[in-house]
């Protein structure tokens, strides 16, 4: 890991993946690092094409992808009943802290999460 890591959420890869110019700018510029989790909500979308499918597992290898490690789970059990996450973003968000890198997310939810450094994506209207 280098001062250019950082995790990104699945709502950015998926503005990536929709041609979001300030997303694609951004992460061009940083090493993006995504949890295993991410990987399996992108490719599990039910209307994917088998091209769409390609085009996705094309662009996950220049992604750093993390496998789920036993022993964060605790930690993951924690922030989920403290902060009433979701288990796929309690998964995520706690990978982010673990590495001790920032996120980048456009999920509200994830605000004031202690310990989390969060790069919050506002969309804008074009």
């Amino acid at each position: 890991m280098n001062g250019k890591d950082i995790v990104i959420d699945t709502n950015i890869l998926l503005y990536y993946l929709n041609g979001d110019v300030n997303v694609r700018q951004f992460i061009d510029d940083y090493n993006p690092i995504i949890s295993f989790i991410t990987e399996l909500e992108i490719l599990s979308a039910p209307e994917l094409t088998q091209n769409e499918k390609l085009f996705i597992k094309d662009l996950l290898k220049d992604v750093t992808t993390i496998s789920y490690d036993n022993k964060h789970k605790e930690d993951i059990i924690k922030l989920r009943a403290k902060k009433k996450l979701k288990l796929p973003d309690s998964i995520i968000v706690s990978l982010a802290i673990t590495l001790g890198l920032p996120i980048v997310s456009a999920d509200k939810s994830l605000k004031n999460i202690e310990g989390l450094d969060l790069i919050f994506y506002k969309l804008t209207d074009n």
